[in-house]
């Protein structure tokens, strides 16, 4: 939940919150951020964020993000973001760690606007959301800086985290634009499974063969 109380933000994130003593469960974390003053527009999309974060790296982020056709809200706020994960808070918030901007995380978590909200997942288990935002920023660095999606590359062979299973779906990697096409064709404004996704990515597959 977020409600605007005059120039300032109070937002409820849903997180686990450590502590010295003991590491405990809320769904009742308020956090006050003052909207940012910086403002540009890019393609009908007002983007506020704050002093610390170079703004040609969210140009060209959103740059590419239109170019591949994915949409974007019509304002969308960057905040610094102090913990250790930067991430997307629905429907237009960003918490960024300013690392994240040139490793691509920052495309991401921004195509999450879609993939995530727009096509939103049935089950809180479904991991398909992770892997076609991963898939995209995989893309983002492919076109912008070859050297850092090769070590991207190599670090996710090595992981078995979540964001590396996007390497068992190479055509994801390889060839992901048509495929977002007919994603979007079919699902938005919808919810999809995991078993839904695989289904449709499979028969994208077969039809590229």
């Amino acid at each position: 939940m977020l409600i605007n109380f005059q120039k300032n933000y109070t937002i409820h994130i849903p997180i686990k919150i450590n502590t010295d003593f003991e590491v405990r469960n809320t769904n009742k974390l308020y956090i006050a951020y003052s909207i940012p003053e910086n403002k540009i527009l890019l393609d009908n999309t007002k983007i506020y964020y704050e002093d610390n974060f170079d703004v040609s790296y969210i140009t060209e982020g959103i740059i590419f993000l239109k170019s591949v056709n994915i949409e974007l809200p019509e304002e969308l706020y960057i905040f610094n973001n102090e913990y250790a994960q930067s991430f997307f808070l629905y429907p237009n918030y960003i918490f960024l760690r300013n690392i994240d901007f040139k490793n691509g995380i920052f495309v991401h978590e921004l195509s999450h606007y879609v993939f995530g909200y727009k096509i939103q997942k049935k089950k809180k288990s479904d991991i398909w959301p992770e892997l076609i935002a991963e898939a995209i920023r995989l893309n983002y660095l492919k076109s912008t800086n070859r050297n850092l999606y090769k070590k991207v590359i190599e670090d996710k062979d090595k992981s078995e985290d979540i964001y590396s299973k996007v390497l068992d779906y190479p055509i994801l990697v390889n060839n992901i634009y048509q495929f977002i096409s007919t994603f979007k064709e079919q699902y938005y404004n919808k919810k999809m499974s995991d078993d839904e996704f695989f289904s449709l990515l499979n028969k994208y597959r077969r039809e590229m063969e």
